[in-house]
């Protein structure tokens, strides 16, 4: 799947799926865009690669990890916001800001 105008924004994926307890999607943004994603159930997403927003928080993947240190790698969208639409903005002017989705049983995964 792929949003945009004319001109692609991202790239979306389901890469688990087919089972009735999980599924999964990987989210691309690319450089410099801003989209807004819905989906049909709530989910959690970890950050794999690069730095933006996601509706206004802080998205950043960490390369090195110190014991109590606070990241901005994994976050929970409620079923609500999920249905609306989360808006993510990729501020990284050369890499895609890559995002792994998690879901419940509940997911409209194919």
């Amino acid at each position: 799947m792929t949003g945009g105008q004319g001109e692609e924004e991202y790239t979306e994926y389901w890469i688990t799926y087919g089972n009735p307890y999980f599924a999964a999607k990987e989210l691309s943004v690319l450089p410099e865009r801003t989209v807004t994603v819905a989906d049909s159930s709530a989910y959690g997403f970890v950050a794999v690669q690069g730095f933006g927003t996601i509706n206004g928080q802080t998205i950043e993947t960490p390369t090195l990890i110190r014991f109590g240190q606070h990241t901005f790698d994994e976050y929970f969208v409620a079923q609500s916001v999920a249905r609306a639409g989360v808006t993510i903005t990729n501020h990284s002017r050369s890499e895609p800001l890559v995002l792994l989705k998690h879901f419940g049983p509940d997911s409209d995964a194919p």
